[in-house]
């Protein structure tokens, strides 16, 4: 038997009446005013609201658990970079697979030293190869950890690991958040679906305007990173001329950033 596509799912509750509306944010003005006081009061009051929407919904628990657990992150990686926010940041994306030694590596740590000394820190998703370099480069007192969890492959390089400026992250996207706001320009170097997965998201924020215009910068020791890049966007008769990379291509990193 066909299921009526335009039936009411009896899951949804009906809709809350305005008295029980009223009752409901009085209780939830009472409780922000005593536990949550501020500017921002209203904003703190919003979010009540919405969990009680949720619960009104009959959310399932895989969904409610994701919402609880990506607020409470995003709490968390506030607090930790709050005292730094008057420094600015680079984010570094690249292969946690490059080996000490290996050009990019160098690349990577001398790139971060010179950022240091330009009063910059860095950011970087606390892997081994490329991320242990900029951690390398600008030492653990200017380095920011934003680490994933996964069942396997990366662990949290010696570098950073008990840091109080380590974060662990459960999902990618609240930790590309993080990526994206607290840096002031993102350095690309070369590496696997991850790291363009990073670079593509902060190209794709700036160019639709959702993150700010931020320098973002290719360090490609071989040189490839750029040019495949420079192809893919010559090649589409749709792509537009602001899609197109402006090449720089210094033999050795040097001058203020």
């Amino acid at each position: 038997m066909k299921k009526n596509l335009t039936e009411t799912p009896t899951t949804i509750e009906p809709l809350q009446s305005q008295d029980e509306r009223s009752a409901r944010d009085a209780a939830i003005l009472a409780f922000v005013e005593k536990h949550a006081p501020g500017p921002d009061a209203d904003l703190y009051a919003n979010m009540i609201k919405t969990v009680c929407r949720l619960s009104r919904d009959g959310t399932n628990r895989a969904e409610v658990k994701l919402v609880d657990k990506a607020l409470a992150e995003l709490r968390y990686a506030f607090k930790t970079f709050a005292p730094y926010e008057h420094i600015p940041k680079v984010s570094i994306f690249g292969s946690s697979r490059t080996p000490e030694g290996h050009p990019e590596y160098l690349q990577a740590v001398k790139f971060a030293e010179r950022m240091r000394e330009s009063s910059w820190m860095v950011i970087t998703g606390a892997g081994d190869g490329i991320m242990k370099a900029g951690h390398g480069g600008a030492g653990a007192e200017a380095s920011f950890g934003v680490a994933i969890r996964l069942p396997f492959e990366q662990r949290t390089n010696d570098i950073i690991e008990g840091d109080q400026k380590l974060i662990n992250f459960k999902y990618f996207f609240t930790r590309k958040l993080m990526f994206t706001k607290e840096a002031k320009a993102v350095a690309l170097f070369p590496g696997g679906f991850g790291t363009q997965d990073e670079g593509f998201e902060v190209l794709t924020l700036v160019q639709t305007g959702k993150a700010l215009l931020v320098p973002i910068v290719m360090l490609d020791a071989g040189r490839h990173l750029l040019a495949a890049l420079a192809n893919l966007c010559e090649g589409r008769a749709a792509s537009h001329q602001y899609d197109q990379p402006r090449r720089h291509e210094p033999d050795q990193i040097h001058g203020q950033y």
